[in-house]
């Protein structure tokens, strides 16, 4: 096929207050809401591996990512689509929200599907605008599919961001709205490899940016590398992990709310209580029960973590509620997991333990905090034991005076240093989760003077059970 056209298509989507779906004149019934168990880390990483199993896909997916040497070759030189809008009318949550989406133009070319062929990767752009979100969206990269080895190259960018149009479901959960004219720029590349029915691949985020006057949040790179989703052996490996420079930016208004990633979240602001009397409001699903939480009905599975790290992080401060106001920054905040094991077979041995280490710098609060521990975990469900030790140098207490002295608490700390043996443990058991944390050892002192000391203090299997 040398070219596929589309110009001025139309559509839209109801979500009515029942859970049904409205479609082209059709009423697609909501099935009734069963109770379900907890979604546990092993049904996620079962999810996984079953759908990466040989014949589990669904075709039209399969032929996305699988070579079939089978199938006939065939090619589309280009697909374009035009002048093209679609609403989404959500009437489940009151008042009722409304979503749209105006495709300018979005074109796909260089499709071909060839076994006996090269592996040619096809480009795609598309520019549309979503009222009531962003002014502009601007999509633009190439995909090499149906091959052995996918490739992906995206980049994304984001204009006029103001999402309105969801208002109701942040105030819902009692934020606010503060972006007003947002920007947000994004580019991603992914690889995979499929031989003997394994697959190995990785995926780069880079230069993400959002801002409105400033910039809100940033980073620098996101990758996941060396994963491995390996069917036979029920294992997936996520090699390493890093989220690379990340940049925040916190700030407290006049009126004493909290900014952050363009949101505010207001001292007196809670979210609004929900309609009883609301019509056509959907049931709220029954409860599952607690003990379904630990039920593993699929083979035992195994989640390796080789590295996971957040690293050269800078999160900022500013205080406008203060007079004069202040500000701080965290010019420092690392925390890196190595050699994690999660799961696997209930009667086989533990795994050696994985080592867990932090370092926070914040100028005028605290000149070097360490953390240097490790984490040990036992087969079968979530089992984690953690032992660290902290040691803190540099600690001051000026810049927190503000908020502590209307308690009547006035920090005296000038050169503190820290001191402390600390544990921690996270199961699930049948009835829930269980929690325990202890010290020891702990030394707080300020200069020569010691402040506050405790040989042992421990809290074992606190149970916390979610409604």
């Amino acid at each position: 096929v040398e070219a596929l056209e589309v110009d001025g298509a139309r559509g839209a989507l109801e979500l009515r207050p029942d859970g049904a779906l409205r479609l082209a004149g059709f009423d697609l019934l909501a099935p009734p809401r069963e109770p379900r168990p907890p979604l546990a880390w092993e049904d996620v990483v079962a999810s996984v591996l079953d759908l990466a199993a040989p014949g589990n896909l669904p075709p039209w997916i399969a032929m996305l990512g699988q070579a079939d040497t089978q199938a006939w070759p065939w090619t589309l030189g280009r697909l374009t689509a035009r002048n093209c809008a679609f609403q989404v009318l959500d009437a489940s949550v009151q008042p009722p929200a409304r979503f749209a989406l105006d495709l300018t133009e979005a074109e796909v070319t260089g499709v071909e599907h060839d076994p006996a062929a090269a592996p040619h990767a096809l480009a795609f752009s598309a520019r549309m605008s979503a009222p009531g979100l962003a002014e502009s969206i601007a999509v633009s990269g190439s995909a090499l599919p149906w091959a052995p080895r996918r490739t992906l190259e995206l980049s994304l960018s984001l204009d006029g961001i103001s999402p309105h149009a969801a208002d109701v479901y942040l105030e819902q959960a009692g934020v606010q709205r503060a972006l007003e004219s947002g920007r947000l720029e994004l580019a991603m590349s992914a690889e995979a490899l499929t031989e003997g029915g394994v697959t190995r691949g990785w995926v780069e985020t880079r230069e993400v940016a959002l801002q409105d006057s400033g910039e809100l949040f940033g980073v620098r790179e996101l990758a996941v590398r060396d994963i491995v989703v390996d069917p036979g052996a029920r294992k997936l490996r996520l090699g390493e992990m890093v989220v690379s420079g990340p940049r925040l930016a916190f700030v407290r208004d006049p009126a004493e709310s909290f900014l952050a990633l363009g949101l505010r979240v207001s001292a007196d602001h809670s979210p609004p209580e929900a309609d009883a009397d609301q019509g056509g409001a959907r049931p709220p699903p029954e409860e599952a029960p607690a003990a379904a939480a630990t039920d593993m009905p699929h083979e035992p599975v195994v989640l390796e973590i080789g590295r996971a790290a957040w690293i050269d992080s800078r999160v900022t401060f500013v205080d406008e509620a203060t007079d004069p106001p202040t500000s701080f920054a965290v010019d420092e905040l690392g925390l890196e997991l190595r050699e994690l094991v999660l799961g696997g077979d209930p009667a086989g041995p533990p795994p050696p333990p994985a080592t867990l280490t932090g370092r926070v710098r914040a100028p005028g609060l605290v000149e070097l905090l360490t953390i240097d521990g490790v984490v040990r975990s036992r087969p079968g469900a979530l089992d984690l034991q953690a032992e660290v030790e902290v040691q803190g140098q540099g600690l001051r207490g000026a810049l927190l005076a503000p908020y502590l002295d209307p308690f009547g608490i006035h920090p005296l700390l000038e050169d503190g240093r820290l001191s402390a043996s600390a544990t921690g443990s996270l199961r699930v058991a049948p009835d829930g989760w269980k929690v325990g944390v202890g010290l020891a050892d702990v030394a707080l002192s300020d200069g020569e003077e010691l402040l506050l000391g405790v040989e042992f203090l421990n809290a074992e299997d606190v149970h916390l059970e979610g409604e």
